[in-house]
Order: C-alpha cells, then sequence, then structure tokens
C-alpha cells in the first residue's frame, strides 16, 4: 500500500496539460515521460492518493500499535462462501490448485491471521493502523466502483484457503493512465513455483487498462523486494522517508511497455524450474 494515500492527484499532475488521454495510451514516448513525471511527483512524501485519505479517516493521535497475527494460523474459508472467480492456474503445485477471485467482506479477518510481519510494519509506519481497518477501508473503497480487491486461494480435494488480498488504486484525474498496485498475505516464498509460472497473467489482469503500476515498499521488506524485482518491477535503489511515522520506503513501478518487454515471449528458465533465485 502507498504511503500517504491524497497522492493520486499529486502524482499525476502532469495529465492536466493532457488534452487527449487516448493519445497518451497509444505512445511509448508519452507513456516514458508519464514515468518521469510520477519518479518527481513522488518525491514529495507528503502527497497523498484518494484511497490513503479515506483509510486514514477516524485515526486517533496515538493509537495502540497492532499484535503481530500467530503466523502458525492459516485458516481455510467456509465452504458456503460464494466466490466469484476471475482466474484459475491452469497446473497443479503440489497437489493445489491456486484461484483468484472477487474479495468478499467476510474474508478480511482470514487475511488478518495470516498477514506477514514486515506487511504489519509497512501498513503502520505509512497509515499508523492495524491491517483490519486498512483492508476494511481497502474493501469500502473497492466496492464503491474505484479500483479492485481480489483474494488469492490455493485448494485440493480437502479444501481451500486464503493466502492473500491484493489489488489497484486508481490515480485521479487521468482515466485508465495509472493505479496503484498493493498485495499483503502470507509468505509467499514456499508458492514460488506458482508465482513464476503465472505472474504475467496475473499482472495482465491487474493492468487492465493501466500504463504504469506503482507503490511503495518497506526497506526492510528484503523478500518483497525481491519478488518485484522478479517479475519485473524497477525498484527504486534510493529510499524515501514516508507515511505518518516517517519511514524509509522504496518506490517501484511496470508501464505496460516493461511488461511487454519481459513477458512477450515466456520461456521456462532455470528460476522457473527450480524455484525463484535467493527466495528459498
Amino acid at each position: 500500500m502507498n504511503n500517504n494515500l491524497d497522492f493520486h492527484e499529486n502524482i499525476i499532475g502532469f495529465t492536466k496539460n493532457t488534452q487527449n488521454t487516448q493519445n497518451i495510451q497509444n505512445s511509448e514516448t508519452q507513456e516514458t515521460q508519464i514515468v518521469q513525471e510520477v519518479s518527481e511527483s513522488l518525491e514529495n512524501p507528503d502527497m497523498q492518493t484518494m484511497a490513503d485519505t479515506q483509510a486514514m479517516q477516524g485515526i486517533s493521535e496515538n493509537p495502540a500499535m497492532p499484535e503481530y497475527p500467530d503466523m502458525s494460523k492459516n485458516p481455510t474459508m467456509p465452504d458456503d462462501v460464494s466466490r466469484n472467480i476471475v482466474w484459475k492456474s491452469s497446473s497443479r503445485y503440489d497437489g493445489y490448485e491456486y484461484s483468484i477471485s472477487k474479495s468478499q467482506e467476510c474474508e478480511i479477518d482470514d487475511v488478518c491471521e495470516i498477514v506477514n510481519a514486515e506487511e504489519i510494519l509497512e501498513m503502520w509506519h505509512l497509515f499508523r493502523m492495524p491491517a483490519h481497518d486498512l483492508l476494511q477501508k481497502c474493501f469500502e473503497y473497492a466496492t464503491s466502483g474505484h479500483g479492485t480487491m481480489y483474494s488469492l486461494y490455493r485448494e485440493n480435494a480437502y479444501g481451500r484457503e486464503i493466502l492473500g488480498m491484493g489489488g489497484t488504486v486508481p490515480l485521479l484525474n487521468v482515466g485508465n493512465i495509472a493505479a496503484e498496485v498493493w498485495c499483503v498475505g502470507a509468505d509467499m516464498t514456499k508458492h514460488s513455483q506458482f508465482i513464476a509460472r503465472h505472474s504475467k497473467e496475473i499482472l495482465r489482469m491487474l493492468f487492465g487498462d493501466y500504463l504504469v503500476l506503482l507503490n511503495v515498499v518497506g526497506t526492510w521488506n528484503k523478500r518483497s523486494i525481491r519478488w518485484l524485482k522478479y517479475i519485473g518491477f524497477f525498484v527504486e535503489e534510493k529510499p524515501q522517508y514516508m507515511g505518518k511515522n516517517n519511514a524509509l520506503f522504496h518506490r517501484f513501478y511496470m508501464t505496460r511497455q516493461m511488461f511487454d518487454k519481459k513477458y512477450s515471449i515466456h520461456k521456462k528458465t532455470k528460476e522457473e524450474k527450480t524455484c525463484v533465485w535467493g527466495l528459498r
């Protein structure tokens, strides 16, 4: 999730000078300009996105630090939960099939039981909010027609379990040009074969009509930084102070041009066959 979420309005201020959004979407030169403008705009740690602004409503000045979840828990969803599945893996991994569905409010509690400690710190340093409260705000935002929110499952003949949530938040006043992308949940290291094989399909779904996906990641979240780089995001080397607690975060982004270049010819690499390098 992003640092200070009025970010949207300022981050793409350059679009106020753009008369024709459709022309931008058809121009690689303009796409490069978007990335440069986004990067420059992110220098301002006080910028917020609409989603963050909504998420920050009602926060007390000195809220209690949330407790870390019991990392041994990985709850299974009840069978009577009706899911709107939007994607399924074409293969099974260790007997499990993976699927993505539109998130439901009842799933938030279960995700909070498995969210990893690094992401809890990210949410706390950025917003000073417990994971549950922030995900609830994101759900309300997504279901109001602004952005997307998905849940990732794995399942076999004995049942299914939720692994995390993620989605996109469109930036304001720019049409379908750029969006923040976010994801929280369990440690995905043991699911590396699934991620390596299907990152192309998942990213294509998240991109939709956007030209740029972007956000920030905590400097301490080394595992997520390696994942982001592996699946094709550019992570800026120099961190910036951001958020309510003024903590250090790296900015990251991927353009559609970068996506097309990386995934135009999808070859099975040694990493895909033996798990992702550096993530064991």
